[in-house]
């Protein structure tokens, strides 16, 4: 059932969540914004190739962003890496 966005003045419905989508972008993490830029300047450079974890690299057009050093393991917030979700998912907290 539809319901009014949860932020003040705003009266578009929502179905989904409690922000309209105007407000959920404009609420969006920090850090995933970082993390999508990083594999947007991937793109730009490299194109759709994933580097490779433990395999060589590879075509893939399911990319995402990485921390270099896991945070689980205190790793560097800073330095992230590019990898497709499978490497990722391989990459795991090591």
């Amino acid at each position: 059932m539809p319901r009014p966005c949860i932020v003040r003045g705003c009266y578009a419905l929502v179905t989904k969540g409690s922000r309209c989508r105007q407000h959920q972008l404009a609420y969006r993490n920090p850090e995933r914004q970082r993390m999508n830029r990083a594999v947007a300047q991937h793109i730009t450079e490299v194109g759709y190739w994933c580097p490779g974890y433990a395999v060589p690299p590879h075509p893939s057009t399911d990319l995402t962003a990485d921390h270099i050093q896991a945070r689980a393991n205190g790793g560097n917030v800073t330095r992230l890496t590019v990898l497709c979700r499978a490497c990722n998912a391989r990459k795991g907290t090591r």
